[in-house]
Protein backbone atom coordinates (compact mmCIF):
# COMPACT_ATOMS: atom_id res chain seq x y z
CA UNK A 1 0.00 0.00 0.00
CA UNK A 2 1.20 3.49 -0.82
CA UNK A 3 2.27 5.33 2.35
CA UNK A 4 3.04 8.58 0.55
CA UNK A 5 1.91 11.55 2.59
CA UNK A 6 1.44 9.51 5.76
CA UNK A 7 3.69 9.87 8.79
CA UNK A 8 4.28 6.62 10.70
CA UNK A 9 5.89 6.68 14.13
CA UNK A 10 6.38 4.32 17.06
CA UNK A 11 6.84 5.21 20.71
CA UNK A 12 6.83 2.57 23.44
CA UNK A 13 4.10 0.25 22.22
CA UNK A 14 2.05 2.87 20.33
CA UNK A 15 2.03 3.20 16.54
CA UNK A 16 0.77 6.55 15.28
CA UNK A 17 -0.17 7.14 11.66
CA UNK A 18 -1.14 10.62 10.56
CA UNK A 19 -1.65 12.75 7.48
CA UNK A 20 -2.18 16.51 7.22
CA UNK A 21 -3.76 18.64 4.55
CA UNK A 22 -6.76 16.36 4.03
CA UNK A 23 -9.81 17.97 2.42
CA UNK A 24 -13.19 17.38 4.09
CA UNK A 25 -14.46 15.67 0.93
CA UNK A 26 -11.69 13.04 1.05
CA UNK A 27 -11.45 12.73 4.82
CA UNK A 28 -13.40 9.46 5.23
CA UNK A 29 -11.28 7.83 2.50
CA UNK A 30 -8.07 8.92 4.23
CA UNK A 31 -9.33 7.54 7.56
CA UNK A 32 -9.96 4.22 5.82
CA UNK A 33 -6.45 4.23 4.30
CA UNK A 34 -4.97 5.01 7.73
CA UNK A 35 -6.83 2.06 9.27
CA UNK A 36 -5.60 -0.20 6.45
CA UNK A 37 -2.01 0.91 7.15
CA UNK A 38 -2.46 0.15 10.86
CA UNK A 39 -3.64 -3.37 9.99
CA UNK A 40 -0.04 -4.15 9.02
CA UNK A 41 1.06 -3.81 12.64
CA UNK A 42 0.21 -6.84 14.79
CA UNK A 43 -0.04 -6.49 18.53
CA UNK A 44 2.43 -8.23 20.79
CA UNK A 45 0.26 -7.52 23.84
CA UNK A 46 -3.23 -6.28 24.66
CA UNK A 47 -4.04 -2.86 23.27
CA UNK A 48 -6.57 -0.69 21.52
CA UNK A 49 -7.01 1.68 18.61
CA UNK A 50 -8.22 5.27 18.94
CA UNK A 51 -8.18 8.77 17.56
CA UNK A 52 -10.73 9.18 14.81
CA UNK A 53 -14.13 8.04 15.97
CA UNK A 54 -17.13 10.01 17.20
CA UNK A 55 -16.22 13.58 18.07
CA UNK A 56 -12.59 12.93 17.14
CA UNK A 57 -13.71 12.31 13.55
CA UNK A 58 -15.47 15.68 13.37
CA UNK A 59 -12.62 17.59 14.99
CA UNK A 60 -9.97 16.01 12.78
CA UNK A 61 -12.08 16.52 9.63
CA UNK A 62 -12.46 20.23 10.44
CA UNK A 63 -8.68 20.46 10.98
CA UNK A 64 -7.84 18.47 7.83
CA UNK A 65 -5.67 16.13 9.91
CA UNK A 66 -6.08 12.36 10.23
CA UNK A 67 -4.39 10.67 13.20
CA UNK A 68 -5.05 7.18 14.52
CA UNK A 69 -3.08 5.34 17.18
CA UNK A 70 -2.77 1.64 17.94
CA UNK A 71 -1.29 0.39 21.20
CA UNK A 72 0.17 -2.97 22.10
CA UNK A 73 2.69 -3.05 19.23
CA UNK A 74 6.17 -3.91 20.45
CA UNK A 75 9.42 -3.02 18.63
CA UNK A 76 9.65 -6.36 16.80
CA UNK A 77 6.05 -6.21 15.58
CA UNK A 78 6.58 -2.60 14.49
CA UNK A 79 9.61 -3.59 12.44
CA UNK A 80 7.67 -6.47 10.87
CA UNK A 81 4.83 -4.11 9.97
CA UNK A 82 7.19 -1.62 8.36
CA UNK A 83 8.72 -4.44 6.33
CA UNK A 84 5.24 -5.45 5.13
CA UNK A 85 4.46 -1.89 4.11
CA UNK A 86 7.73 -1.52 2.19
CA UNK A 87 7.10 -4.80 0.36
CA UNK A 88 3.61 -3.82 -0.81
Amino acid sequence: MNTQGFKISHSGTVVTISKTGVSPELFADEVYKTECLLDNFDRSQAGSQWGCDGIGFEIQRNLGHVEIKKSGVGPRKFKQGMTRLQAS
